[in-house]
Formats: C-alpha cells, structure tokens, sequence
C-alpha cells in the first residue's frame, strides 16, 4: 500500500483532467489507466476491471495484476520478489505494445 500511497501523490502533480484520483484506476505496475491513450479511447475498462471481467470468464487480462491480487498486494513494488520478470514481461513486453497498437486500429 505504501507504494500505491506514493504513486497517487505523484500523480496528484501531474496535470490531467480528473480533480480526483480513482485508486481503482491505478494498476499494480503503477500505471494509471486514465493516462493511457487505450482507457482514453473507451477501449478498456482500466486493469482492475478488465482483469476481473476476464476471471469471470475464465481468463486473464494481464498477469501482472493476477500475481499482485493473489498475493494481496496493491503495488509489485511492495512485493519482496520485485522486480521480477512477469513485471519486465508485462507492461515493457513487445506484446503489451501490440496489444495498444491493436486497441487504437480498431476505430
């Protein structure tokens, strides 16, 4: 949680559009959905959501917040394996990038 307390302080300084932050937007990787250009477009729900959506049918969104909620962490840097590779694998892989230029051609 610690992290998580940290990040949204940071974020506070930054300029965007919200007044409030929404903790259910920010990512256990640190990324805050509402600053990507995927959440902006209305294509995702944020990782929270879509993970969830995605257990209920029996799948995974992004397992970077499937390992983080099983060992109830809010943040990967809270966990004592940090950094690890399903995180340099997550939202630094070539596939996450793809997976955005995807979301965007699908306008």
């Amino acid at each position: 949680m610690r992290q998580t307390a940290q990040v949204l302080k940071g974020l506070a300084k930054l300029e965007i559009e919200e007044k409030t932050l929404d903790e259910t937007l920010l990512a256990p990787c640190s990324v805050y959905c509402s600053l990507c250009i995927v959440y902006k477009t209305t294509k995702c729900l944020g990782c929270a959501k879509q993970s969830k959506t995605a257990e209920a049918k029996g799948k995974v969104f992004c397992d970077i917040y499937t390992c983080a909620r099983g060992k109830n962490l809010a943040a990967c840097s809270d966990c004592g394996s940090y950094p690890c590779d399903k995180y340099d694998d997550g939202i630094f892989a070539e596939s996450y990038i793809q997976w955005v230029r995807e979301m965007l051609k699908e306008a």
